[in-house]
């Protein structure tokens, strides 16, 4: 008996339910169509003053949160506004400061900032310095101020062999393309070697991986690689026989006979320290009469 109520119970349980989603379904199908999008707030009526670029990035805050890559705030106005604005108001150095600081509005502000100065390689050597230590969007607008202070030097490899680990997942790989490219397009021919030796394995093994990523853009890079790592010699291995060579900072490897006995040295004289007679410009037959 007790079966017979349990299972009338639950028939009409389900009867219910599917009377009741019936229903639900035949409203959610004559629901009226959505509404269009909301339109993204409109700018701000005036950027304040551009000494402080904290206030610019307050102002613009309401504005960024609708774009979802950081390439989609240079079609922005104000965006670009402020930028224009910061870039009247502070030295490139200052500018650089403030990318690597830690608001990340500011950041993109000052960084981009940096692709309407003057070039200068000393900007560009300290962006290559700080390359790990912007993240996320600002990351995006340091690439892009690094590629406009490098001018016509190699910047590529020097990059490539400088970023850690945090620049290997999607975001960072998509990120140096397009500093790959646009290097490529103003003419670059990116060098690895020069930046190779005393890399530890592990940062090697990053390198070879930002190789392959970039193999359709630049694959020279990925043969320099694999043409270094073949020549490469084991110096400490090596050094376990005898000394190691080494290119001077000319780049001129050392004389064969440096740190040898002296080929003027009279033939049968040895170095005192070996205890043997001293040298003298007598000939051995001279010195034997003697």
């Amino acid at each position: 008996m007790l079966r017979i109520l349990v299972g009338i119970a639950l028939g009409v349980a389900v009867a219910v339910l599917v009377v009741r989603g019936r229903a639900w379904l035949s409203r959610w199908l004559r629901r009226p169509p959505p509404a269009s999008r909301p339109a993204p707030p409109a700018p701000p009526a005036a950027l304040p003053p551009a000494g402080d670029p904290f206030e610019l990035a307050a102002a613009l805050e309401p504005f960024l949160r609708e774009a979802t890559h950081p390439a989609q705030l240079l079609d922005l106005p104000p965006f670009r506004a402020a930028v224009s604005a910061l870039a009247g108001a502070r030295t490139p150095a200052q500018l650089v400061e403030l990318g690597a600081g830690e608001q990340p509005v500011v950041g993109c502000l000052a960084l981009e900032a940096l692709t309407v100065a003057t070039p200068s390689r000393d900007v560009a050597d300290a962006l290559l310095a700080r390359l790990n230590v912007v993240r996320y969007w600002p990351r995006f607008f340091i690439v892009r101020a690094l590629a406009h202070h490098a001018g016509e030097a190699a910047v590529v490899g020097d990059a490539l062999t400088r970023v850690d680990d945090t620049w290997t997942d999607e975001n960072g790989i998509a990120t140096l393309r397009g500093f790959v490219r646009r290097r490529l397009e103003a003419g670059e021919s990116p060098r690895l070697v020069p930046h190779l030796d005393g890399l530890p394995t592990a940062q090697l093994d990053r390198v070879a991986t930002l190789a392959r990523a970039v193999a359709d853009l630049a694959p020279d890079l990925a043969a320099q690689l694999r043409r270094w790592r073949e020549a490469r010699v084991d110096r400490d291995f090596l050094a376990s026989f005898g000394r190691v060579w080494s290119v001077d900072a000319a780049g001129e490897p050392p004389s064969p006979t440096s740190g040898w006995p002296s080929p003027t040295r009279p033939r049968g004289c040895w170095p005192a320290r070996r205890r043997a007679r001293p040298c003298s410009s007598a000939s051995p037959a001279s010195a034997r009469r003697r």
